[in-house]
C-alpha cells in the first residue's frame, strides 16, 4: 500500500563463515565507528528478525523499524554470539498540504522553471531517530576493539525537502550522532 496503515515483519536465518575483517559500521555522515578485530569469521548460525510499522494520514507519515540480529562468530578459539540491535522511527509533515506516502511527495502546484506560473512545489519537514548497538559480549571476548568501535550510535535528523516537480527534490539534512 501507498497510503494508510501497516504492520510487517521480516526474518532470516542461515549459517554464515565468511570473514567479518573489514565489515564496518558508518553514520550516515560516513563516519565510522565499528568494525570487528581482524581474523573475525562468522561460525555458524545467524538469524535477523525486523519487525516494521507504518502511518500515512493525509500530509503526515509515521515509520518505524527495529532490527535484531544474532550472529555466532570468532577468531582462532575464542568464539560467541553477537547480538546487534537497531531501530529508526520517522515522523514527515508536508507542509503544503500534499499527500504523504511511501513513495515521494507530488507538488500540487509544480515549480515552474519558466518564471511565468506560480507553483512552488512541495515542502516538507522530517525528523528521525536511530540508533545501533552492538553486543558487549563482542567486546568482552576480545573480538571488537573499544580504542576503535563504539558499542552505540545514536543519531538524531532533521530535513528539509523541497520537492520541484515530480522527477526533482532538494534536501536538506542536519543530523548529529552520539557515539557510546
Amino acid at each position: 500500500p501507498k497510503r494508510g496503515k501497516g504492520i510487517g515483519i521480516a526474518a532470516t536465518s542461515g549459517s554464515a563463515s565468511d570473514s567479518l575483517s573489514g565489515s564496518v559500521f558508518r553514520s550516515a555522515g560516513r563516519s565510522p565507528f565499528f568494525r570487528y578485530v581482524d581474523g573475525t569469521v562468522g561460525n555458524g548460525k545467524r538469524t535477523r528478525l525486523a519487525p516494521q510499522f507504518f502511518y500515512f494520514s493525509g500530509s503526515f507519515g509515521l515509520q518505524g523499524e527495529h532490527l535484531t540480529t544474532r550472529q555466532k562468530i570468532r577468531r582462532g578459539d575464542v568464539a560467541t554470539t553477537d547480538v546487534t540491535t537497531g531501530l529508526y522511527f520517522q515522523a514527515t509533515y508536508v507542509l503544503t498540504g500534499e499527500k504523504t506516502s511511501f513513495r515521494n511527495v507530488v507538488p500540487d502546484k509544480p515549480f515552474d522553471f519558466d518564471g511565468g506560473g506560480t507553483g512552488g512545489g512541495a515542502w516538507e519537514l522530517a525528523l528521525r531517530y536511530s540508533q545501533v548497538k552492538t553486543d558487549g559480549d563482542t567486546f568482552a571476548a576480545g573480538l571488537a576493539d573499544p580504542a576503535v568501535s563504539a558499542q552505540k550510535a545514536t543519531a538524531l535528523t532533521f530535513g528539509v525537502n523541497w520537492y520541484l516537480t515530480r522527477q526533482s527534490k532538494l534536501m536538506l539534512n542536519y543530523e548529529e550522532t552520539d557515539f557510546g
